[in-house]
């Protein structure tokens, strides 16, 4: 049995591979979660300057703006240069993949290449595709891009192959 996708690396393409790959990881290190940390770091010495009513309150209640602004900032531009690398190795480039009991192939304008399952230790399942992982490696295939075979089928054979955890 052979499912194949046909992925075509757009913007949109990019942005999902990368929404989907911080969605898998423990909350701690999620991109979210590190810069609310990081403005809760910055905000806290002004909340601790009003709560004991400190002399340098006035100065600490500079940290509220700077906080907000520095991890909304980090956030958007540390999810900017990511998007940015992963277009830069990829941008318009189209191919298929495929899935098959060997392992998983991708053929597209340089070439032809096939990875075995062990390659890929972990999948993670979302609603809408499948994340194969592997350590510096994704490969994101999603339900839209299938050509042959059916979400089903495929999911069955990533199970097969790999551990594979769900997130809906």
């Amino acid at each position: 049995m052979s499912i194949e996708y046909h992925v075509k690396g757009d913007a949109a393409y990019f942005r999902t591979v990368r929404d989907r790959y911080h969605q898998q990881r423990p909350f701690l290190l999620r991109l979210t979660s590190q810069f609310s940390i990081l403005g809760a770091c910055l905000i806290l010495p002004w909340v601790y300057a009003w709560v004991t009513d400190a002399s340098w309150k006035d100065g600490a209640a500079f940290g509220i703006p700077v906080g907000i602004v520095v991890a909304v900032g980090s956030l958007y531009l540390t999810k900017a240069l990511i998007l940015a690398r992963l277009r830069g190795k990829g941008e318009n480039s189209e191919g298929t993949v495929t899935l098959s009991a060997e392992g998983v192939t991708g053929r597209g304008q340089h070439g032809q290449t096939l990875q075995y399952w062990t390659s890929y230790p972990r999948a993670v399942r979302f609603f809408d595709g499948i994340l194969l992982l592997r350590g510096g490696v994704i490969r994101w295939l999603p339900d839209s891009a299938l050509r042959l075979g059916t979400a089903e089928e495929a999911t069955a054979l990533v199970a097969a192959k790999t551990q594979l955890r769900r997130i809906s």
